[in-house]
């Protein structure tokens, strides 16, 4: 009895040494990605934008197989619309728990958020942070996604998943709801500071479409099938939106809808003069109103 214990544990020494030596032999390696995310304009007509650069450490022995964030880090750029004079303006974040979405740029005010939850490939849960346009005085003010800074940069417009739209001061005080709507999201502030546009269903028909409203609440129109709405800064009567993946412009008063000679399956951002916008195709890019001089934006 004695004699097959002794044998067991001998056998079972030998099978954690092995063990050891397997785990032990394991390779690593490292590949750093950079990217671009969630560019807009300023208000001096600059193409601002979030460079995140991420370090994958990828690990392999004969037992298992992994990749992780090693590291992570977040810059606040800015370059002109033409992609000449890039520059780094400051360090945002520096920690692997980072999921940088979108910006909003106002005066020498930038609003970002920072996505802390992902359900069945929807982001259900994100901060929301300002910082000045130099990189300085990085702040969290709330909870919450999409935000847009109002036209003075004194207020912030944002979605909170399932619970509509809401308005807050810059520093996250005076926090209010605006829309109950627990599917609305995508809000953007006119640049007359009164209205504001966001997306949401319609239950008949059920499809998305973008409502117009008051900053009180009160609504001013409904366009269905169109999403990601932008203002133009130029016709404060005009809102720049996508159909089908095609860039189309809406006059709210008369309701016309143009199409752009711009493709893109996000939101169609214009620059102060009209004549540049910000799109995406798998990539973000700059192009001209009539569809040409596209480059992409290298961070």
């Amino acid at each position: 009895m004695k004699e097959r214990i002794s044998k067991r544990i001998v056998l079972l020494s030998m099978v954690a040494i092995m063990m050891m030596l397997l785990v032990g032999c394991t390779k690593v390696s490292y590949r750093t990605e950079v990217e671009c995310v969630g560019p807009n304009w300023t208000s001096d007509g600059k193409v601002e934008y979030l460079k995140l650069e991420t370090v994958w450490k990828h690990s392999i022995n004969m037992v298992s197989e992994k990749e992780e964030v090693w590291s992570a880090k977040s810059w606040l750029c800015e370059e002109n619309a033409d992609g000449s004079g890039k520059e780094e303006k400051g360090l945002v974040f520096d920690n692997p728990h980072q999921f940088l979405n979108v910006s909003s740029s106002s005066g020498e005010w930038v609003v970002l958020d920072n996505i802390t939850k992902i359900e069945y490939e929807r982001f259900t849960e994100g901060e929301i942070w300002v910082m000045k346009r130099d990189g300085s005085g990085l702040q969290k003010v709330g909870s919450g996604l999409y935000p847009d800074l109002s036209p003075d940069g004194s207020k912030i417009v944002y979605m909170k998943p399932r619970r509509g739209i809401w308005i807050m001061n810059r520093d996250g005080s005076d926090d209010h709801q605006i829309v109950s709507d627990t599917t609305a999201s995508y809000p953007a502030w006119s640049p007359d500071g009164g209205r504001i546009a966001y997306v949401s269903y319609v239950p008949i028909p059920w499809q998305w479409g973008i409502h117009i409203i008051r900053i009180n609440g009160d609504s001013l129109g409904f366009y269905s099938t169109a999403e990601y709405p932008r203002w133009s800064e130029i016709e404060s009567n005009v809102l720049y939106a996508t159909q089908y993946m095609q860039g189309i412009s809406i006059n709210v008063e008369t309701s016309i809808i143009d199409t752009l000679n711009i493709r893109s399956g996000a939101e169609i951002n214009p620059d102060y003069s009209g004549n540049y916008f910000i799109g995406y195709d798998g990539s973000w890019f700059v192009i001209k109103r009539d569809g040409t001089n596209k480059h992409y934006i290298e961070p």
